[in-house]
């Protein structure tokens, strides 16, 4: 099992990231971890169960080497809630989409900040500032470049946020396979 990352240390990697197809990919290698991680958590430990059933089964090759599927398994048995079963699936989506659109994209596209408003592991906070973007039309022409860099910022935030909350929530304190 891989060492939990501080929520410090996301925070740092997911800056450095970039671009958005960049941010997604790192951000999604943050959470698959930590799904491979619980999955491994579900099974026996003793030595003999981990090296001739569970490691097998988790091999790239085997029954629960994709994560789909190992997501759909702990939603399945009830560790992670249908909210991060669904945030999960739509970055992962999303990802997928950014992988296969030659467009770079800013975080401030309205294609993205729709699906910001998506997810579940929002605050209330990051909602309200999510309601109150002003379209860019809507602002003089002269103030228009940096309302739009000031905005570019608040929503990366809200996007790195929301992958330290739902990557918080998977951490096995947080599920029912406490120790």
């Amino acid at each position: 099992m891989a060492e939990w990352i501080d929520d410090s240390e996301i925070l740092e990697k997911l800056n450095q990231t970039r671009s958005v197809r960049g941010f997604m990919l790192k951000a999604l290698e943050f959470i698959e971890q930590s799904i491979a991680d619980l999955v491994e958590r579900v099974f026996q430990k003793d030595d003999y169960a981990v090296k001739y059933a569970v490691t097998p089964l988790l091999k790239s090759s085997g029954p629960l080497g994709d994560v789909s599927v190992r997501l759909k398994l702990i939603f399945g048995l009830g560790i992670i809630s249908k909210e991060v079963y669904q945030d999960i699936e739509l970055m992962a989506s999303l990802r997928d989409q950014l992988n296969n659109d030659p467009q770079e994209y800013q975080f401030s596209d309205e294609v993205l900040v729709n699906e910001l408003k998506k997810l579940h592991t929002l605050s209330d906070v990051s909602r309200a500032q999510l309601a109150n973007i002003i379209p860019l039309e809507e602002i003089a022409p002269s103030n228009q470049t940096i309302y739009q860099a000031q905005q570019e910022k608040v929503i990366h935030s809200i996007w790195i946020l929301s992958v330290i909350t739902l990557y918080q929530s998977l951490h096995p304190s947080n599920s029912l396979l406490k120790d």
